[in-house]
């Protein structure tokens, strides 16, 4: 079923649909680098670093929660940055709105060597940089092209993240 394409007040659009949101958040809450980072510090640290991982995660629930209930509140803002730059001022806004892309930039680069880390299992000859760069075209391209056709491609690949962890 093809989402409603929604024009915001700003000029953007919305065409993602319920189902991609989903499955976007679920997809980068396993993320590809959980499955190796948790593992390894679980075998150095023992079973209490799971103590660490609820409390950062009832933490990271109600902080999602409470940015939930501000959306809710005011629908004309679409990012958190436009709450911070609303009620702290813009010059915190924009500081925020530059950490967080840092944050991401930092993410997506461990993202692309924990994909690496992987491929190389099955492919031990190939560089490590040579396959991070292959799935970053790869994703460049996906995200370049439509953000429908993301929503679709973040869908599948977050399908098969939650079915590798059930299984």
């Amino acid at each position: 079923m093809k989402p409603k394409i929604v024009k915001n007040q700003d000029g953007t659009m919305r065409s993602l649909s319920n189902r991609h949101v989903q499955m976007i958040a679920i997809g980068g809450t396993i993320g590809t680098g959980l499955f190796l980072g948790s593992g390894s510090t679980i075998s150095k640290t023992g079973p209490s670093v799971m103590l660490v991982y609820l409390i950062l995660g009832l933490f990271f629930f109600f902080m999602m929660r409470a940015i939930g209930e501000m959306f809710y509140a005011d629908p004309t803002q679409h990012t958190f940055v436009s709450f911070i730059s609303r009620y702290l001022g813009p010059t915190i806004g924009h500081f925020t709105g530059w950490t967080y892309w840092i944050g991401l930039v930092f993410v997506c680069m461990a993202e692309l060597t924990a994909t690496a880390t992987y491929v190389q299992y099955w492919l031990p000859s190939v560089p490590a940089w040579i396959i991070e760069l292959v799935f970053l075209g790869i994703l460049v391209s996906v995200n370049l092209i439509a953000a429908q056709l993301f929503g679709e491609a973040e869908f599948w690949f977050a399908m098969i993240k939650k079915l590798s962890k059930i299984y």
